[in-house]
């Protein structure tokens, strides 16, 4: 399903589409998607410390030494494969811990991944999250977010977690104001635009 589908379905209302269809969501992009997170985890792994502690669901039983991780506006968990894949691949973490959420798509993101999901919303996320993470990554949704909620949003977010990155097939939304966190690196890869930031609060 390409991008001119995704906005056909959208006119009926993205709440109302998701609502209809969200237990079959996938996100069509997902080979270019696997590549194009894999260059961001290549770029932040040198940031990031193996956890002990951790408060997400571990894709590995037993797991020490993880990255802890978001997936926020899940879908069927396509960012948390990707990493996972990544993860997999290099030896500085041991597992891969996550909390993920999604209102619409929890269903289909237990299925594809075997993992809970919680159904927080854009809007429960800017009132404040109970969790701290070293990675938040929202992959092709925060378009979706109100702008009225964008400023809260990453206020929220910026308390939550080391590092923000947004994936998207396009620029939007347009950050003007990143409030809690500095841009550190962005650009296009495999068609895939992906801006990563730093929470002014995070410490190496």
């Amino acid at each position: 399903m390409g991008r001119e589908s995704m906005r056909q379905n959208y006119q009926q209302g993205v709440d109302k589409y998701y609502g209809e269809h969200g237990s079959q969501y996938r996100n069509p992009h997902y080979p270019d998607l696997l590549r194009t997170v894999a260059c961001v985890m290549d770029y932040l792994s040198p940031h990031l410390q193996p956890q002990e502690h951790y408060t997400g669901q571990l894709m590995q039983p037993e797991a020490s030494n993880v990255l802890h991780m978001m997936d926020l506006a899940c879908g069927s968990g396509e960012a948390t494969l990707a990493i996972q894949q990544w993860v997999s691949r290099q030896d500085k973490f041991k597992g891969l811990s996550v909390v993920a959420m999604d209102p619409f798509t929890a269903d289909a993101f237990k299925e594809r991944t075997g993992l809970d999901c919680r159904t927080d919303s854009f809007l429960d996320v800017s009132n404040g999250l109970d969790v701290k993470v070293q990675v938040i990554v929202c992959s092709f949704a925060l378009h979706l977010a109100p702008e009225s909620l964008l400023y809260s949003l990453f206020m929220a977010l910026g308390e939550a977690t080391q590092y923000f990155v947004i994936l998207s097939p396009h620029k939007k939304p347009i950050i003007k104001d990143p409030v809690s966190f500095e841009l550190v690196h962005q650009g296009i890869e495999n068609r895939i635009h992906f801006r990563i930031f730093k929470s002014i609060f995070a410490a190496e």
